[in-house]
């Protein structure tokens, strides 16, 4: 939880917040906090003239609807005959306005009040208090209420909408929580509701969120690095009322393309699977692709790259499996053409070219079939398409992989088709598992020769097993996204950590700053290995093995394990399950090759400060 003086400070007023998976953080830059209130306020409305007019006239209602409640619960308490028993009913999961038709509880006006509420009061508040704001809204669109999970510390989850047009909320028990925002934990229940709302909707680009407590209102705007934040409106004033009627209105009359859908990505009814567009320079027209309800993966964290993989075919009616489809948010420098990336579809490209049909006919490798920026209306779907160009121009200073140094990054959209469909290890059994990672290593070795490109990130989820026509079983390596060219591993001493534990190498567990070389994914292959054939009951304590740190920094149990040949082979032999015979002589050969062999002495002689010679090529692996 922060607690610094200068989030106190910010957190009263309009503020934006930095999201990294879940840890939140104040950025260096602060951004005037009248300029996000009248950029949120400009932002949250419809594009067309039409719908902002009907908007217009639905948030007057509500503002109404909201002077009667209010006029209401103070007659009521003039008269003291608020009853805390009240007679109704409520479904958990959601009402439907149109037709759900509920007589308005008593203390419906809380909502606008000042003061606390019990936790238990919270969800028939929301759900009922702004039922019956909405109710007043005479239009065919109306948005829906539904809590989410529990009430925590006084502060709950809800959504307002439905489907492509929805607005994310909070409520908090008390005004105090949603002065404080950062301090109280509201918006740790935010990027929560963001990170369950973006795994479930397939079409989220960005999200509108609203803060709501007794007597009081914020709303927010969510992208893939922070939340834009309002300022603290009273809803016992007119302007909180204006706020509060303008995102009800917003959610049911913008456009979903306004609201942080995706028109790329849409449920078609008739054939029951999405279609989604997939585009390419070197095309004119975007390709569509279908697949079906359920993503292949989806990141469990919106904030970041937001990762989705699909399994797509080409027409609808087509069963079988074809190609991957992956989508993300990749950090680039500003300005940047497609052309000037250096990203997975860049690599993909490269190795495509260098590659000849003989050599296809020995190994297996990913390859590309479309892949590039996705477009919205014709424009690279960019941080600046979703929060505009004031709010984008704040975006944080970050290190780009795929640009040079450290600069003034943003968000682009990036989408490729790819195949062969693959088979992940931890479906297949563990000697085919061991057989296939063998497989896709010397096709790595060979990528490496012909185009210098180095992986970077071996682990379990990076290699798949590839079923060919004969039955046989391939391995193919996949997820180029951490590449990097081998000349300019060679380059550079990095203190950074890429990779996936535990089957990093040594100098990323440790951060050293040391050249990254293929030694340190051959070094990842070995520890892949060593974890598939550990013992089932051992697994956990390799696991910890490889991937422990300890306070100084340093990894000493991994460079235990890789120390010496008798240190290697005496834990080989307690932890590896004996019937693996074959498949332990090639990992003990494996370690001999990366770390006996003295023109590749692999990363465990590298000393804590990182000024040891490695091996800058694949080449001592394969002597």
């Amino acid at each position: 939880m922060l607690s610094t003086s200068r989030v106190f400070k910010i957190q009263r007023h309009a503020f934006r917040i930095d999201v990294n998976r879940t840890a939140i953080s104040v950025p260096r830059q602060e951004i005037p906090a009248a300029e996000i209130d009248s950029q949120l306020q400009s932002r949250m409305q419809p594009k067309a003239a039409r719908l902002k007019r009907r908007a217009i006239a639905a948030a007057d209602d509500c503002i109404e609807a909201i002077d009667a409640l209010v006029r209401e619960r103070r007659i009521q308490l003039a008269a003291e005959e608020v009853d805390p028993e009240l007679g109704f009913s409520w479904q958990r999961g959601g009402i439907s306005l149109e037709n759900l038709k509920i007589p308005v509880p008593k203390d419906a006006g809380l909502l606008f009040e000042k003061g606390a509420w019990s936790t238990g009061d919270i969800p028939h508040i929301i759900e009922f208090g702004m039922f019956s704001v909405f109710t007043n809204m005479t239009y065919e669109r109306r948005p829906c209420i539904a809590c989410m999970g529990d009430v925590v510390n006084g502060i709950m989850e809800f959504l307002i909408g439905h489907q492509v047009r929805t607005v994310l909320g909070v409520a908090a028990g008390t005004a105090s929580q949603v002065k404080n925002a950062i301090t109280s934990g509201v918006m740790d229940r935010m990027v929560a509701a963001m990170n369950i709302h973006a795994y479930y909707q397939s079409n989220v680009r960005h999200a509108w969120g609203i803060i709501v407590g007794p007597g009081c209102v914020r709303v927010c705007l969510m992208d893939n690095d922070g939340i834009y934040v309002s300022s603290v409106q009273k809803t016992t004033e007119y302007a909180g009322r204006r706020l509060l009627g303008n995102a009800a209105a917003f959610a049911a009359f913008a456009e979903p393309m306004v609201l942080g859908s995706d028109k790329t990505i849409r449920w078609r009814n008739k054939v029951k699977c999405y279609e989604i567009k997939c585009y390419d320079p070197d095309t004119k027209r975007p390709q569509t692709f279908y697949y079906p309800y359920c993503p292949l993966f989806v990141s469990e964290h919106f904030f970041g790259r937001f990762t989705r993989c699909f399994v797509v075919s080409r027409s609808p009616y087509d069963d079988r499996v074809q190609y991957i489809l992956k989508d993300s948010f990749q950090a680039v420098s500003k300005g940047l053409d497609d052309a000037d990336l250096r990203d997975e579809i860049g690599m993909l490209r490269k190795i495509s070219a260098a590659l000849d049909d003989a050599w296809n006919d020995n190994y297996v490798v990913q390859r590309l079939v479309y892949g590039g920026t996705v477009l919205i209306n014709g424009t690279r779907d960019t941080t600046e398409l979703s929060l505009g160009a004031v709010l984008s121009g704040y975006q944080r200073q970050a290190t780009s992989r795929v640009s040079k140094g450290v600069t003034n990054t943003h968000r682009l959209h990036r989408r490729m088709v790819s195949g062969p469909v693959g088979i992940p290890l931890h479906k297949l059994r563990r000697r085919d598992a061991v057989f296939v990672v063998a497989d896709a290593m010397l096709a790595y070795a060979t990528i490496l020769e012909r185009t210098g490109i180095v992986h970077s990130d071996i682990s379990l989820g990076n290699i798949v097993g590839v079923l060919q026509a004969d039955g046989s079983l391939r391995g193919m390596l996949i997820d180029f996204d951490m590449a990097i060219a081998q000349q300019e591993g060679v380059e550079k001493r990095r203190s950074c950590c890429v990779g996936t534990s535990p089957f990093q190498s040594i100098a990323n567990i440790e951060r050293l700053q040391v050249p990254r070389t293929a030694v340190d994914d051959w070094e990842a292959a070995l520890a892949l290995l060593i974890y598939l054939v550990a013992h089932t009951k051992y697994r956990d304590n390799v696991s910890t093995k490889l991937s422990k740190v300890e306070h100084d920094g340093t990894a000493d149990m991994r460079r235990g394990l890789f120390s010496s040949p008798r240190a290697f082979s005496a834990a080989i032999n307690m932890f590896a399950d004996p019937q693996y015979v074959d498949e332990i002589k090639l990992i003990k050969g494996l370690y001999a090759a990366i770390f006996d062999y003295w023109k590749c002495p692999g990363t465990s002689r590298c000393t804590y400060i990182g000024d040891a010679e490695t091996c800058g090529t694949a080449g001592g692996i394969h002597a």
